[in-house]
């Protein structure tokens, strides 16, 4: 007698968490042609699509992260500079693929697909 023993396919493995604190600049990239942004009560979060670029503005005093994810990575983009600070971090993402970037706040979430 054989017995029938079903096996459950495991999920994907999410990819691991990227994290990195940003470098401070001293320039606003909101004022250069070519970025996707987004507007949250705690942060802006850009994308600078080709530049592979995450900026976050820091509009409070705690330490708000820009988070983002692509079909095959995620992280977020910490800005610990203080308020009215602009930081970025430098990536190198699959060209020509969704990205999303996004900010939470509270119980709402601030997001904005695009492609790198």
């Amino acid at each position: 007698m054989s017995a029938d023993v079903a096996l459950a396919a495991s999920p994907a493995a999410r990819p691991d968490l990227e994290v990195n604190v940003g470098q401070l600049i001293d320039w606003d990239p909101t004022k250069y042609p070519g970025k996707k942004c987004l507007t949250a009560p705690g942060s802006k979060v850009c994308y600078a699509p080709g530049a592979d670029q995450i900026y976050v503005l820091n509009r409070i005093k705690e330490a708000p992260a820009g988070w983002w994810n692509t079909p095959n990575r995620r992280g977020q983009c910490i800005n610990n500079h203080g308020k009215g600070k602009w930081v970025v971090c430098q990536k190198n993402f699959t060209e020509h693929q969704n990205i999303t970037i996004w900010s939470p706040w509270g119980s709402k979430t601030y997001k904005l697909t695009t492609r790198t």
